[in-house]
Parts: structure tokens; C-alpha cells; sequence
């Protein structure tokens, strides 16, 4: 058992992983947002003191350089636009390739729950019952919590749009129920049956 419990830890932090990472990609992509946007204010300024000293330009040869000054600046604005606009497109693009390799580790992580599950459920007394309960909800937990924590972050960056959001994403389905262990439903009906034997009076 020992063996099979190694294996699950080690597919959960495998999946936790694999979902940090994107959460750290994601804050790149809020920093070369943050860069871009200084970028053009940088700019806009710049051209904002050009227009001022072509205005007050008091002879032609000045006029004509600042108003190739002008010039280039609104070309660079529109440049530095459209970079930064297919340099973020490829980054959500990185995102959600990103949630489908945490999506697939997820997969396999919970083939591993259910095998281990399976053998809780045909090898655990009453006496290892609230360990066994414990171990396998704190598995349960990690693996629902990642799940809904990718699912959040295509459906805030719009990579899904929310009319989609109980749909299938690139082979996983968004809409899937959260996974419980067995002992769950198995710790809830021993303790009924403990309770009805208090109140009959057989313990």
C-alpha cells in the first residue's frame, strides 16, 4: 500500500506543479501587459512635447524636423501596439497550452486515485478508517482544487468564454463532477449503523 500511496503523492505534486507554473506564466503576462502600457505612455509623451515645440517652431527647417518627429513617434505608438499585441496573443496561446499539460497530468493523477481508492476501500478496518479517510480527502482536495483553479483561469482570461465553461476543452471536460473517495459514503453509513446501535441499546 505503502508503494501505491508514494505513487499518488507523487502524481498530486506532479499536477500542483504543473499548475503553479501557470500561475507564474500568468503573472508574466500581467508584467508585459504593465510594460507594454508604460511603453506607450512613454511615448505619448514624447510626442505630446513635439507637437508643442512644432507649434511654437519659429522657422521652417525646425518645423519640418519636428513634424518628422511627430511622425515617427505615432508610427512607433502603432508599431509598439502591434507587437505587444501579438506578443500577449502568443503568451494566452502558451496559457492554454499550459492548462491542457496540467489538465493531462490531472488525468493520469486521478487513474492513480481511483486504483488506490479502490484498494482502500477492500483493505481498510474500522480502526484505519479515519486515517485512511483523511489521506485520501487531502488527495481529493489537491486534485479538485487544481482542476478548478485552471478552469478559473481560462474562463478569466476569456481562452473559454463563459458560455462554454461546462464544456469540453481540448479533450478535457470543464463541466466534470469533483472526485470523492469511496470511504467517504463508506464512513458515513458505519457511523448511521453505530449511532442505530446506541439507540437500540446493542452498544
Amino acid at each position: 500500500m505503502n508503494n501505491m500511496i508514494n505513487k499518488m503523492t507523487e502524481a498530486v505534486t506532479e499536477v500542483l506543479n504543473k499548475r503553479d507554473a501557470l500561475e507564474e506564466f500568468l503573472d508574466s503576462i500581467d508584467t508585459a501587459k504593465a510594460q507594454h502600457i508604460q511603453a506607450i505612455v512613454e511615448l505619448q509623451e514624447q510626442l505630446s512635447a513635439y507637437e508643442e515645440s512644432f507649434v511654437s517652431a519659429d522657422d521652417i527647417a525646425k518645423a519640418k524636423q519636428f513634424k518628422s518627429f511627430i511622425e515617427e513617434t505615432k508610427e512607433s505608438i502603432s508599431l509598439v501596439e502591434q507587437v505587444n499585441k501579438a506578443k500577449v496573443a502568443k503568451m494566452y496561446e502558451q496559457v492554454a497550452e499550459l492548462a491542457v499539460e496540467t489538465f493531462s497530468a490531472h488525468k493520469e493523477a486521478v487513474a492513480e486515485f481511483k486504483a488506490l481508492d479502490k484498494f482502500m476501500m477492500a483493505n481498510t478496518g474500522l480502526g484505519q478508517l479515519e486515517d485512511n479517510l483523511q489521506l485520501m480527502n487531502g488527495f481529493a482536495n489537491s486534485l479538485n482544487g487544481a482542476f478548478k483553479g485552471v478552469r478559473a483561469i481560462l474562463l478569466d482570461t476569456g481562452i473559454v468564454p463563459q458560455k462554454e465553461q461546462n464544456q469540453s476543452f481540448r479533450g478535457t471536460h470543464l463541466g466534470a463532477r469533483e472526485h470523492m473517495s469511496e470511504l467517504v459514503s463508506f464512513d458515513t453509513k458505519i457511523r448511521a449503523y453505530i449511532r442505530e446501535l446506541k439507540v437500540s441499546g446493542k452498544m
